[in-house]
């Protein structure tokens, strides 16, 4: 009969405290319902949301065609986001700062982080593609209102999405958050599971509202769009784990920018120069930006009759009057000299871009690229600008490292495979005599088995090589320097590094990605 009490007064306390937790959690108190007019430039709009909810707006027009949607965390307004609005409609685009429902002026008395929220994104989206003829649309959102531009992204009308501390799946940050209410750390979440579970069930029941529905990183694995997703390591309300774990779901096409010393959705005030550089390259990269026609290239080889000139001439011009005045500063520093993290020595192959996949900037990079990624053997006949290249990085920009990174789908370890094909000609045929011989994979009949390991081998051969360069050999014996051997993967944007200990190349930074097969050979690099 005890037991049965017990039981049953279990039952009710953890049902009343779920009936708390979620109560509390849907609902804003009166005083924190701000409402303030539209800033002075804006007009206050309204649209109805699927569910009738009357969701209201400021908006502004700007001049280039592409809009913004800025969107608020929990418990703020679109007043919030005026200050970004400001910058970026300086620079020409639209702004549309929503109120989330049950926020500011919005209607709606309950918060779904999400589940409804990206329902009413869309709405927003369709306004502005209908109404306003935007064609290019994007969102910035912040902590909640980021989560919520990633949840939309199943909608086409949105290209990119910029998403300043997020949440991974709302089951993620709930666990996360809870314990601080119980001023607990967050180790005890799993602990907190008998209470946080029947909330989520209370929520289902009492609203109709399933809370882990909310799953940007679901939604985001099956977007193609570009995102850049932006975290302060410093955050104690939603831990940079989560966007860690939305950048592992869909590394290919995504951003991540870890800003250190940043708390909770501040890296616009811990680094705002470096801020809005990067918010707006990438906007203007995502959006295709160009403020005009570009002008045609001429030249006695007629070059502005190739229409890809023209591509290049409006690359030109959107650096020259988008990009560049907001890395003026950089480019002023760089100007008085360099001194570069590593030498990287990839192929010239244009699918491999050094500084895309290693995310740095001007200067942080000194790079060789040619066919196959070689570095040939400190001799006279094979001395030239390769070899210049690296003793110049080695012995006067004094480079702790350098990377030899390969590729798949390499042309240059292809012609090796198929000498025929580069048979006549002459200067490729006697470069691709520094790589690796034919009899290294005659023993593998499956022709992309062949590829993956010649490529591989030839890393590992470049890395060798590397040492008879006597600048190289005696800032290695000192342990001045590392040397590195990469496989860059085209389709996946996966890296792998050879691992001395392990004889083969695995995933790096390390990450669950099952290793590659051991390639057949020695090297001593190390990574």
């Amino acid at each position: 009969m005890k037991l049965r009490i017990a039981a049953i007064a279990a039952v009710l306390l953890i049902g009343g405290a779920a009936w708390s937790l979620t109560e509390t959690a849907l609902r804003l108190p009166a005083s924190r319902r701000v409402e303030s007019p539209p800033a002075p430039g804006y007009t206050q709009v309204e649209i109805p949301a699927a569910d009738g909810v009357p969701l209201r707006a400021d908006f502004r027009p700007g001049s280039n065609g592409r809009a913004l949607v800025l969107l608020h965390g929990l418990g703020d307004t679109r007043r919030g986001m005026r200050g970004f609005a400001a910058y970026y409609h300086e620079q020409g685009f639209s702004v549309l700062l929503p109120d989330s429902r049950a926020h500011g002026t919005s209607g709606g008395d309950t918060i779904t982080y999400g589940v409804l929220e990206a329902h009413d994104l869309r709405r927003w989206l369709h306004w502005l593609s209908t109404t306003q003829h935007a064609n290019s649309i994007a969102a910035i959102g912040m902590s909640m209102g980021a989560s919520v531009a990633l949840l939309a992204l199943d909608d086409p009308t949105l290209r990119a999405v910029i998403a300043e501390c997020p949440y991974s799946n709302f089951r993620s940050i709930a666990y996360d958050r809870v314990p601080a209410l119980f001023n607990l750390p967050r180790a005890a979440g799993l602990a907190l599971a008998p209470l946080i579970e029947p909330a989520f069930l209370y929520a289902h029941l009492r609203h109709g509202i399933w809370l882990p529905a909310a799953d940007p990183s679901s939604t985001l694995a099956r977007a193609p769009q570009p995102v850049l997703l932006i975290h302060g390591l410093a955050d104690d309300r939603t831990p940079p784990h989560h966007s860690q774990t939305l950048y592992n779901t869909r590394p290919t096409n995504t951003q991540l920018w870890l800003v250190p010393n940043a708390r909770h959705v501040r890296a616009s005030v811990v680094q705002p120069d470096e801020y809005r550089t990067r918010t707006l390259a990438f906007l203007n990269s995502s959006l295709n930006i160009s403020s005009s026609p570009a002008p045609s290239i001429h030249s006695n080889l007629q070059t502005d009759k190739i229409p890809t000139m023209e591509k290049i001439a409006a690359g030109v011009h959107r650096f020259r009057n988008y990009i560049y005045p907001h890395l003026r500063g950089m480019f002023g520093e760089l100007a008085e000299g360099q001194q570069p993290h590593a030498l990287m020595i990839s192929c010239s192959d244009s699918r491999v871009v050094p500084n895309l996949i290693t995310d740095t900037r001007p200067g942080e990079l000194f790079i060789e690229r040619n066919p196959g990624n070689i570095s040939p053997i400190y001799d006279k006949t094979a001395m030239g600008g390769v070899s210049a290249t690296i003793e110049y990085a080695v012995a006067i920009l004094k480079v702790p490292n350098i990377i030899v990174c390969g590729h798949s789908d390499c042309g240059a370890m292809k012609g090796i495979l198929d000498f025929k094909s580069v048979k006549k000609l002459a200067a490729v045929a006697h470069w691709l005599a520094f790589g690796p011989k034919l009899e290294e994979v005659e023993g593998i009949d499956d022709p992309a088995e062949r590829l993956r390991v010649l490529t591989e081998l030839n890393v590992l051969m470049q890395i060798e090589n590397l040492k008879t360069h006597p600048a190289v050999a005696k800032a290695y014996k000192r342990g001045d320097i590392g040397l590195h051997g990469w496989m860059f993967d085209i389709e996946t944007g996966v890296v792998r590094a050879w691992n001395q200990k392990a004889g083969q190349f695995l995933p790096w930074p390390p990450d669950p990605t099952p290793a590659q097969p051991k390639v057949k050979g020695k090297g001593k690099g190390k990574h």
